[in-house]
Protein backbone atom coordinates (compact mmCIF):
# COMPACT_ATOMS: atom_id res chain seq x y z
CA UNK A 1 0.00 0.00 0.00
CA UNK A 2 3.16 2.43 0.74
CA UNK A 3 4.57 2.00 -3.14
CA UNK A 4 1.17 2.55 -4.31
CA UNK A 5 0.59 6.00 -2.85
CA UNK A 6 4.26 7.09 -3.64
CA UNK A 7 3.96 5.92 -7.41
CA UNK A 8 0.49 7.56 -7.39
CA UNK A 9 2.75 11.31 -5.81
CA UNK A 10 5.17 10.65 -8.54
CA UNK A 11 2.55 10.72 -11.48
CA UNK A 12 1.09 13.92 -9.52
CA UNK A 13 4.43 15.28 -9.68
CA UNK A 14 4.78 14.74 -13.10
CA UNK A 15 1.45 15.91 -14.34
CA UNK A 16 2.27 19.42 -12.27
CA UNK A 17 5.89 19.23 -13.85
CA UNK A 18 3.73 19.30 -17.23
CA UNK A 19 1.74 21.80 -16.74
CA UNK A 20 4.24 24.07 -15.90
CA UNK A 21 5.97 23.04 -18.89
CA UNK A 22 2.97 23.89 -20.94
CA UNK A 23 2.35 27.34 -19.84
CA UNK A 24 5.88 28.24 -20.14
CA UNK A 25 5.52 27.33 -23.55
CA UNK A 26 2.20 29.01 -24.00
CA UNK A 27 2.78 32.34 -25.60
CA UNK A 28 -0.44 33.41 -24.18
CA UNK A 29 0.84 32.50 -20.30
CA UNK A 30 4.13 34.04 -20.71
CA UNK A 31 4.39 38.51 -19.79
CA UNK A 32 4.93 40.18 -22.91
CA UNK A 33 5.69 43.91 -23.17
CA UNK A 34 2.61 45.77 -25.09
CA UNK A 35 2.48 49.79 -26.33
CA UNK A 36 -1.08 50.17 -26.76
CA UNK A 37 -0.92 53.60 -28.28
CA UNK A 38 -4.78 56.06 -27.78
CA UNK A 39 -5.17 59.11 -30.29
CA UNK A 40 -7.76 61.54 -29.49
CA UNK A 41 -8.73 63.53 -32.45
CA UNK A 42 -11.94 65.94 -32.00
CA UNK A 43 -15.18 66.23 -30.66
CA UNK A 44 -18.32 66.37 -32.70
CA UNK A 45 -21.73 67.64 -31.42
CA UNK A 46 -21.09 67.72 -27.81
CA UNK A 47 -23.78 68.68 -25.46
CA UNK A 48 -22.75 71.15 -22.97
CA UNK A 49 -24.34 73.16 -19.83
CA UNK A 50 -23.33 76.25 -21.37
CA UNK A 51 -21.91 76.01 -24.73
CA UNK A 52 -20.82 79.73 -25.29
CA UNK A 53 -18.44 78.66 -22.57
CA UNK A 54 -17.54 75.26 -23.16
CA UNK A 55 -14.29 74.52 -21.97
CA UNK A 56 -12.85 70.63 -22.81
CA UNK A 57 -10.98 68.04 -22.17
CA UNK A 58 -11.22 63.90 -22.64
CA UNK A 59 -9.23 61.43 -19.82
CA UNK A 60 -8.06 58.53 -20.82
CA UNK A 61 -7.25 55.50 -18.34
CA UNK A 62 -5.62 51.86 -18.75
CA UNK A 63 -5.65 50.62 -15.44
CA UNK A 64 -3.82 52.72 -12.87
CA UNK A 65 -2.14 55.18 -15.48
CA UNK A 66 -4.14 58.34 -16.68
CA UNK A 67 -3.63 60.61 -19.61
CA UNK A 68 -5.78 63.80 -19.36
CA UNK A 69 -5.72 66.27 -23.11
CA UNK A 70 -5.06 69.84 -23.39
CA UNK A 71 -8.26 72.04 -22.13
CA UNK A 72 -9.63 73.23 -25.34
CA UNK A 73 -11.57 76.50 -24.32
CA UNK A 74 -15.24 77.94 -25.70
CA UNK A 75 -16.04 75.27 -28.44
CA UNK A 76 -18.61 72.52 -28.99
CA UNK A 77 -16.00 70.82 -31.50
CA UNK A 78 -12.96 70.23 -29.72
CA UNK A 79 -9.72 69.65 -32.01
CA UNK A 80 -7.35 68.31 -29.76
CA UNK A 81 -4.88 65.72 -31.92
CA UNK A 82 -3.50 64.03 -29.14
CA UNK A 83 -1.71 60.44 -28.50
CA UNK A 84 -1.31 58.93 -25.84
CA UNK A 85 0.88 55.83 -25.23
CA UNK A 86 0.37 52.74 -22.66
CA UNK A 87 2.79 50.17 -21.50
CA UNK A 88 2.40 47.31 -20.01
CA UNK A 89 4.17 43.96 -19.47
CA UNK A 90 1.46 41.30 -18.95
CA UNK A 91 0.45 38.12 -20.29
CA UNK A 92 -2.41 38.06 -23.01
CA UNK A 93 -5.14 36.86 -21.13
CA UNK A 94 -4.43 39.95 -19.05
CA UNK A 95 -4.30 42.40 -22.07
CA UNK A 96 -7.56 41.19 -23.46
CA UNK A 97 -9.51 41.41 -20.53
CA UNK A 98 -7.66 44.96 -19.60
CA UNK A 99 -9.98 48.05 -21.19
CA UNK A 100 -9.50 51.75 -22.47
CA UNK A 101 -11.64 54.12 -20.57
CA UNK A 102 -11.96 57.61 -21.76
CA UNK A 103 -14.61 60.53 -20.73
CA UNK A 104 -15.34 64.00 -22.41
CA UNK A 105 -15.11 66.01 -19.67
CA UNK A 106 -16.53 69.63 -19.16
CA UNK A 107 -13.89 71.95 -17.24
CA UNK A 108 -17.21 73.11 -15.42
CA UNK A 109 -18.34 69.99 -14.36
CA UNK A 110 -15.57 69.76 -11.89
CA UNK A 111 -16.95 72.34 -9.51
CA UNK A 112 -18.67 70.91 -6.26
CA UNK A 113 -21.47 73.31 -4.44
CA UNK A 114 -20.35 74.33 -1.31
CA UNK A 115 -21.50 72.00 1.08
CA UNK A 116 -22.21 68.61 -0.88
CA UNK A 117 -19.13 66.84 0.19
CA UNK A 118 -19.91 67.37 3.93
CA UNK A 119 -21.57 63.99 6.03
CA UNK A 120 -25.08 64.40 6.92
CA UNK A 121 -25.82 64.63 10.27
Amino acid sequence: MHKRSSLTRKRTQKVIQLKEQDDFLDPEAMPQYFQILVKILEGHKLAWTNPQNANSYVLVVLGKKQYRTALKKKTEEPAYKEMFTFEMFVNMRELVRSSVWLAVMELSSLYVPRGWLEKPP
